[in-house]
Formats: structure tokens, C-alpha cells, sequence
């Protein structure tokens, strides 16, 4: 790849990021919003004790 061709990777790669962050900042307003108190990362350890209590179905079980 050229110089020029790597800038330009980098910019879409930059913008693809901010797109990232901006939604994920998003999600974890929301979760907080409706009654998560540490946003993402309390939903996340939330998801975590569900599943290990084994009140995930069977379908979900194989993609964790």
C-alpha cells in the first residue's frame, strides 16, 4: 500500500471508530436511563450472573 493509500485507510478506520464510540456511548445512556446504575459494564456482569445461574436457554448458550 502507498502512503497515501494508508492515510486514507487510517481516516475510514478513524470515522468507523467514532461511529463505535458514539453508539456504544448511546447504548450506555440508555442502560443507565432504565435503571442500570454503571451503564454497560453493569449490564454486562447482569448478563454474566444470568448466565451462569443457568437461566439462559439452550440457543444462546453456544455464542457466549
Amino acid at each position: 500500500m502507498t502512503k497515501a493509500e494508508l492515510i486514507k485507510k487510517i481516516a475510514v478506520l478513524e470515522s468507523v471508530n467514532d461511529q463505535i464510540y458514539s453508539e456504544l456511548y448511546e447504548v450506555d445512556r440508555l442502560m443507565r436511563l432504565v435503571g442500570f446504575e454503571g451503564g454497560l459494564e453493569t449490564v454486562k456482569l447482569t448478563a454474566q450472573e444470568i448466565y451462569q445461574s443457568g437461566h439462559v436457554g439452550e440457543e444462546g448458550e453456544e455464542n457466549l
